[in-house]
């Protein structure tokens, strides 16, 4: 029926507010039979069915999607999402992002565990007071009962007395009856307005409750649909299909970002996508990774989630190198793309390097030193000062200062990989310097006899780094830098000796590379060195009378 007509010039003319209406009952059928038709066995009836329930979610001028059919949607958009052709599983995909991002089921939700016991408590309250209603309507119905009963008791004992006082004498003047009934009128109806009034508020109590009842089942429901979903993303997300995998990853974030924990595994997931070998679902990961932890975020609150994803991770023990590659290689496309500032970031880093999250922002240093290796440069100093042998930022405990040590070199290997570190003698200063304290933490730590896991990962980057330091080695120190297999092969025969308890002593730990850079100053050199560094300053004088011409 079309409402607003108006009649002109002999004819009729719509109105300028005219509107279809239809009624609720056609509403439903319609709906009806369009859920039925997402079981079509037309590809092209699925894909449209999925984009009109798309289309009628997304409406948010008026309720064209009932709140009542949510669940029911997004349990066939679920299930559609393994269908048989790309395009249906794409339009079903989007269709749960739609359904997720415009739900009407309040702000927050934080998956079916927290949801359940939340669930429960609020259905539980809403039950017990619905009781409590039923038992004030059951009195209100025996009190008037009762009132009933009393009337018409008195009314017959009215009734009586009246018919004997008739026949022995004369009213003159009104009774008492008389004189109190206008009262007696005004208080029940009082009373009636009073239990009229009662009623309608023990109904109006009545709608809210049971109203708030069907909004947290379905609520429940929608969030236990979204948990289930989780494999049929996760299987997704491994899809040959390029935009099954894209709208997967949207699917994923939109969950990440109303903290829903079934999204967890997924997004530790769409981590290592960061290496596919296809463009799109590359970008679509760093997309996802810049949304959830740097858009819309000053570069302190971007470093703080990123420090804090990193501690949730490693110290949740959900996490591998692999995540820990992957993190880096995503921090390090969003600083490129310009998302993120290093010259901004890296500031707030070297702050946090003072705090318990020191190793989380180790690592996001080495992740952006690969963006902005001028910045690191330049805190090296700063570096060098809080992990250096009388910094403040060292560990407490011998596993605290290895795994600080391996991650230190690694930042360190990152920095002298920098074209201009080269020419900076300052800079290598300072990495000569940590890398000795590294050398020496090693070498103190095992002496202890007790040697912790973290020891053989910290080895490692050390030896890495000093044998990476030798292949550019500047400085005052260069010589001791130029032979790191010596150097280690003094340290490492004096541990056996230790191990096997032989006569020959260790060297003093505190002065363990000067004992090794003396021994080797004192050694001749090999008539292969002696060549490769005549070399090399024949090299540098020519370099140096081209400069002057």
């Amino acid at each position: 029926a079309v409402e607003g007509q108006g009649v002109g010039n002999g004819r009729i003319e719509p109105a300028a507010d005219a509107r279809f209406m239809l009624a609720s009952s056609t509403k439903a059928d319609l709906l009806e039979t369009l859920l039925a038709r997402s079981l079509d066995k037309s590809v092209w009836v699925r894909y449209n069915t999925m984009k009109t329930l798309t289309s009628l979610a997304s409406n948010t001028r008026v309720a064209a999607l009932p709140r009542d059919q949510w669940t029911r949607v997004l349990e066939i958009a679920t299930r559609r999402m393994q269908d048989s052709a790309s395009t249906t599983r794409r339009a079903a995909v989007q269709l749960v992002r739609t359904l997720i991002e415009l739900h009407p089921f309040g702000p927050a939700l934080q998956g079916s565990g927290d949801e359940r016991t939340k669930a429960d408590h609020l259905l539980r309250e809403v039950a017990k007071r619905m009781h409590k209603l039923q038992q004030e309507e059951a009195q209100e119905a025996v009190r008037q009962a009762e009132e009933v009963l009393e009337r018409n008791e008195q009314n017959n004992d009215t009734e009586e007395n009246g018919l004997m006082a008739a026949g022995t004498k004369r009213l003159k003047k009104k009774t008492v009856t008389d004189q109190t009934i206008t009262k007696e009128v005004e208080s029940c109806l009082a009373e009636e307005e009073e239990q009229k009034d009662a009623a309608e508020e023990r109904k109006r109590q009545w709608k809210a409750l049971k109203r708030m009842q069907d909004c947290y089942t379905q609520r429940l429901r929608f969030v236990e649909l979204l948990d289930n979903a989780e494999a049929r993303l996760r299987t997704l997300l491994t899809s040959k299909t390029v935009s099954d995998v894209t709208e997967a990853i949207g699917v994923v974030v939109e969950l990440r970002l109303r903290n829903v924990p079934a999204a967890t595994r997924a997004f530790d997931q769409v981590l290592g996508l960061v290496w596919s070998r296809t463009a799109q679902i590359k970008d679509a990961a760093v997309e996802a990774f810049s949304r959830m932890h740097v858009e819309g975020r000053t570069p302190s609150e971007a470093m703080k989630a990123l420090l804090e994803m990193y501690e949730h991770g490693c110290r949740g023990g959900s996490w591998t190198h692999t995540h820990l590659a992957s993190v880096q290689e995503l921090i390090r496309e969003v600083a490129e793309k310009g998302t993120l500032d290093p010259q901004e970031a890296i500031p707030e880093l070297v702050a946090a390097l003072q705090g318990p999250l020191c190793p989380m922002a180790l690592r996001a240093l080495t992740a952006l030193g690969a963006a902005s290796g001028a910045k690191l440069l330049t805190v090296l100093p700063h570096i060098a000062n809080l992990m250096g042998p009388d910094g403040t930022a060292r560990g407490a405990s011998a596993a605290d200062r290895l795994e600080r040590c391996m991650l230190l070199c690694h930042l360190l290997q990152r920095v002298q990989a920098y074209p201009q570190a080269a020419a900076c003698e300052e800079a290598w200063v300072h990495i000569w310097t940590l890398c000795q304290h590294s050398i020496h933490t090693l070498v103190s730590i095992f002496a202890t006899g007790s040697v912790p896991p973290q020891w053989f990962g910290a080895a490692q980057a050390t030896i890495d780094l000093s044998f990476e330091i030798a292949i550019s080695a500047k400085g005052p120190e260069a010589a001791e830098m130029r032979y790191p297999d010596r150097l280690w092969e003094q340290i490492l025969s004096r541990m056996l000796c230790g191990l096997l308890q032989q006569s020959r002593p260790l060297a003093p730990l505190a002065d363990a590379t000067a004992a090794v850079a003396a021994e080797l100053a004192t050694e001749p050199l090999s008539p292969g060195v002696k060549t490769e560094d005549e070399a090399e300053q024949k090299q540098q004088q020519q370099q140096q009378q081209q400069q002057q011409q």
